[in-house]
This record gives structure tokens, sequence and C-alpha cells, in this order.
């Protein structure tokens, strides 16, 4: 459908800024408070685009998919996967220095301690 196009080119748009962003944060070696994290996180994963792909082929009504509960899932659903993803990969990004992007060093920074301290 011609929502889904616009979903997919918006949704893909927003990764490619968000990466783009990224990249300058992590060039000025910059650690983001929680809430600047999660909202390019949310963008960085591809997450969204990946759905708006799956959306696609169906046909399923607008009233449906915006709905404020639809919406809130699909939103805890891109959380999930950057969570896992930053406690999967954050082994690897210290040890090459490169963790600034990782809730984990996200929440360390806000709460002052060390990853035991977060655990």
């Amino acid at each position: 459908s011609k929502r889904s196009q616009k979903k997919f080119i918006t949704t893909f748009d927003e990764y490619l800024e968000a990466v783009l962003q990224q990249a300058i944060d992590r060039s000025e070696d910059r650690i983001c408070d929680i809430k600047s994290y999660i909202d390019i996180r949310r963008d960085t994963l591809a997450v969204k685009p990946a759905f708006a792909l799956s959306e696609m082929g169906l046909d399923i009504p607008d009233e449906i998919m915006s709905h404020p509960t639809i919406q809130e899932m699909a939103m805890a659903s891109v959380d999930m996967v950057g969570i896992y993803n930053d406690f999967a990969s954050y082994d690897v990004e210290q040890s090459r220095g490169d963790d600034n992007h990782n809730i984990v060093t996200i929440v360390m920074n806000m709460l002052g301690t060390d990853v035991n301290g977060i655990i």
C-alpha cells in the first residue's frame, strides 16, 4: 500500500539520520543521556524499516496500525531488540573502546558505577 511504502521511506530516512548522529557522537567520544540515547537507538536498529517492509504485503487498515496500543507494542519490541543487542555487544564494544553508544555504558555513566553496579 502507499501508506506502507511511505512508512518504509520515512523510517529508513530516520535510520540513516540516526546512524549519522551515532557516528558523530562516537567521533566526539560523547556519552548521551538515557533519553537521547533511546531516541537515537530506536532508529539505529533499523527495526522500524523492517516492520514497515513486513507490513507491505498486509492489508491492515490505518486505524488499526495507528492505534496507540499497536504503536506502544511496536515501540516496546524495538526497545527490547535494542537492549538485547547492547547487552550482547557490550564486551566487544568496550574491548575496542567503542562502547559510548551502548545502554550499559549510558546507565553506568548515569549512575556513576561500573558493570557490577548495574547488574
